[in-house]
């Protein structure tokens, strides 16, 4: 059985069709065998394949990995502290420059690249009008601040010549200016003595409190008529902001609102109103256009749905439209003949129906009423910049050795079939060899197709998030990392034997070696760092293919919004490679003891085992008894081993006694 493998146990009839799968999940598992008897590293066919700084920038609104991180941070966790190193400081003055840019120097702001200005002040407006960022960005100033003060004195212990540290200065000096003075609302005073604004207010006396009195009434008034719905009709003229309001109502009476302890509490009044579930739907939407990689949520079919939202956001008729656009997207199958399509686009009613997270922030935005008309445009704003990421990052690049580009064009597979494919990559590597003893890999019936884009001495660049691959044990070898559909009873489809390759290079590798249709969606525990990895070198799997984070591991790595809002997933089993690996952990102490044949020979044997178990749950309509004979079904497809040739013609026989 082991020898001569068939290959039907390792194809999901529910789930893939042929070749093509729609959903993948993987995962590694840290049960190696030992190292003192490695014999040598596994062959890898793999051609060269730089990063490209150019994908890396284009791919997100917010180039930087930890520009985009201290956003996220700022406008999530507004009460925690965050740390900056000195490598870090100036990725967070640039989230500074666009949470708050008239807090920064201009000397600063002007040396910030031209073509991420766009990008910037559209994240600016779409976040200014969900948060109230003065208070949201308390704990980032102090830790930008930190960072600089930190860096000015090393280079003067160092004796650096002046003026290293001149930018460095300027912007201390501005958010050292902006902390000791800081606008009513957000938190106490970084400095002792009175809140200056209390100063001011105890001079003004009798008028300034009658002032502050008659504000503070109209701010209330504002936020009870954008709870009501009560505002300016949507399309029309906007409505007196009420968090504006409120400030001002504040200030004056010098009052200061203590710190934010939860995201909840830096919500603008607007959007408080209606109440914390309505409110996360649409600060979590906004958040995710702002601290996702744009590609790596949104592929090329995409731009024409969202182009169409970004139409819907600013149409003056948005009161009207959004109605007949929300009731579309529940209804199942293609849109409905009588879809106004004049004036609607249909590829944005598909894009909403792929994106869950898309539908709830327009019901947030309906539910608003006149209020939502800021947020809309607002929003429209980013979507348009969303859409012009994508076609950036998937332009046409000039073909230099080595490159990105380069690779793409070689071996994509655009149009070519399965067999071309195949007949190009040996000749290629006419010597090319898929036994797993040599490659590493063990995928029954699915050959290799593709180079690999990774080479053995290779470091991936995994991002801002971290897990740490490298502190295996020193006496065993990384392990192996599987490949299963995801259904409800999962299949194992493959599994990699780890030397020294990192976890998202071999499912990246995996991916596009053995897939020659790539899967649509593709789940594993530390998708943000395959994400990443793919970002400089594989604009074509991108261009296909969703990296999203299992359901078990996404509260770990939340520098994704959008990874559980994908409504494909919603009936899969997103941990079906967690539940294989508990199968695998029960032949811990067998495999530490092995070398690596007898490693790849049981861990080969297992995959076949539990494939063929799964394969009659997922062919018999009724559900199967826990201590079923799984052999009438294995020898109803395939002959006996011993010579006889003997099958079985019931695959699920009957107990007589039962």
């Amino acid at each position: 059985m082991g020898k001569e493998v068939p290959n039907w146990p390792f194809f999901c009839s529910t789930c893939c069709d042929g070749d093509e799968i729609d959903v993948a999940t993987a995962d590694g598992i840290w049960l190696g065998y030992l190292r003192r008897l490695l014999i040598e590293y596994y062959t890898t066919y793999s051609k060269k394949c730089n990063s490209s700084s150019d994908l890396l920038a284009s791919a997100s609104q917010l180039s930087s990995d930890w520009v985009r991180r201290f956003v996220r941070l700022a406008l999530t966790e507004p009460g925690a502290t965050i740390s900056v190193t000195l490598d870090q400081r100036k990725a967070a003055a640039i989230a500074l420059s666009v949470l708050l840019p008239g807090a920064m120097p201009q000397s600063f702001m002007g040396s910030l690249p031209h073509d991420q200005k766009a990008s910037a002040g559209a994240v600016h407006r779409m976040i200014s009008v969900v948060r109230e960022l003065e208070r949201a960005c308390v704990q980032l100033f102090k830790g930008g601040l930190g960072a600089m003060t930190k860096f000015i004195a090393s280079q003067q212990s160092s004796n650096s010549p002046l003026p290293t540290d001149a930018v460095e200065r300027e912007i201390v000096a501005s958010l050292s200016e902006w902390l000791a003075a800081r606008p009513a609302g957000t938190g106490p005073a970084a400095v002792a003595g009175p809140p200056v604004a209390a100063v001011a207010a105890a001079e003004a006396g009798a008028a300034a409190a009658a002032a502050a009195a008659a504000a503070a009434e109209a701010a209330d008034a504002a936020v009870a008529a954008a709870a009501n719905g009560d505002a300016a009709p949507i399309g029309g003229a906007p409505a007196q902001d009420p968090a504006a309001a409120a400030a001002a109502a504040v200030a004056a009476a010098g009052g200061r609102r203590p710190q934010p302890t939860s995201a909840y509490d830096v919500v603008a009044s607007a959007v408080r109103a209606l109440g914390p579930t309505v409110a996360h739907d649409i600060v979590s939407f906004c958040v995710a256009v702002v601290s996702d990689p744009v590609v790596s949520a949104f592929n090329v079919e995409h731009v024409s749905g969202l182009r169409g939202l970004s139409q819907l956001l600013r149409s003056p008729s948005l009161s009207t439209d959004l109605p007949i656009v929300l009731s579309e997207v529940v209804k199942n199958g293609a849109v409905c003949p009588t879809f106004p399509r004049h004036r609607l686009s249909e590829d944005m009613v598909l894009l909403l129906k792929r994106l869950r997270m898309g539908v709830a922030f327009l019901n947030a935005v309906k539910r608003m009423g006149g209020s939502g008309n800021a947020v809309a445009v607002a929003t429209a704003d980013c979507v348009d910049q969303m859409a012009a990421c994508l076609l950036s990052y998937h332009a046409e690049q000039p073909l230099v050795a080595d490159s990105a580009a380069a690779f793409g064009s070689m071996w994509s597979g655009a149009g070519l079939t399965r067999e071309q494919m195949r007949a190009f990559f040996l000749s290629v590597f006419p010597d090319a060899n898929d036994d797993p003893l040599v490659t590493g890999m063990y995928f029954p019936g699915r050959l290799q197709f593709r180079a690999s884009a990774f080479q053995c001495a290779e470091k991936a660049d995994l991002g801002v998030c971290s897990k740490n691959y490298q502190d295996a044990r020193k006496s065993f070898s990384p392990g192996a990392f599987i490949i299963c559909c995801a259904f409800s009873h999962p299949k194992m489809l493959d599994f990699i034997v780890l030397d020294k390759r990192e976890g998202p290079q071999a499912l990246l590798d995996a991916i596009i070696t053995r897939f020659a249709t790539l899967p649509r969606i593709i789940v594993y525990d530390f998708g943000c760092g395959a994400v990443r990895s793919a970002l400089g070198k594989l604009p074509w799997l991108l261009a296909v293919s969703t990296v999203v984070r299992d359901a078990f591991h996404i509260i770990n790595h939340v520098c994704s919004k959008f990874s559980a809002s994908f409504t494909i997933l919603k009936h899969t089993n997103k941990v079906a490679h967690e539940q294989r690996n508990r199968a695998i952990k029960a032949l811990k102490r067998l495999l530490s003891a092995c070398g690596p044949v007898e490693y790849t020979s049981i861990l080969s044997y297992h995959m076949l085992v539990q494939n063929i178990r799964a394969a009659p749950r997922d062919a018999c309509t009724t559900s199967l008894p826990e201590a079923f004979d799984f052999s009438p079904f294995y020898f109803s497809r395939v002959p006996c081993a011993c010579g006889c040739g003997q099958m079985d013609d019931n695959p699920f026989p009957v107990d007589e006694d039962e």
